[in-house]
């Protein structure tokens, strides 16, 4: 199975490695993550993150998605949220809190 590396743009985080296609709400549910998550169905925001780096293209925000950040995070209209997000290649991420 490919394999693709998840790495945080924040100090005393390791790179997790995860199977290409993985939910990062699953990939990132341990104490080794920066990344926290509430409602883990893309409506409340906590888990949302800036993605610094991607090797591939990034499947743009669904309705819901993009609704929620445009509630909860208004002026940072370029974060996405881990929950609803699959790794799909090599991605650099960094909490938005």
């Amino acid at each position: 199975m490919k394999t693709i590396t998840v790495s945080f743009d924040c100090e005393g985080y390791e790179p997790i490695e995860a199977e290409y296609g993985s939910w990062l709400n699953l990939v990132l549910d341990h104490p080794g993550s920066p990344v926290k998550f509430g409602c883990r169905s893309g409506l409340c925001g906590i888990c949302a993150v800036e993605v610094t780096q991607s090797s591939s293209p990034l499947e743009p925000p669904d309705a819901g998605e993009q609704e929620t950040l445009d509630l909860v995070w208004p002026e940072r209209s370029h974060l996405r949220l881990a929950c609803v997000m699959q790794a799909r290649g090599h991605i650099t991420i960094k909490p938005a809190r």
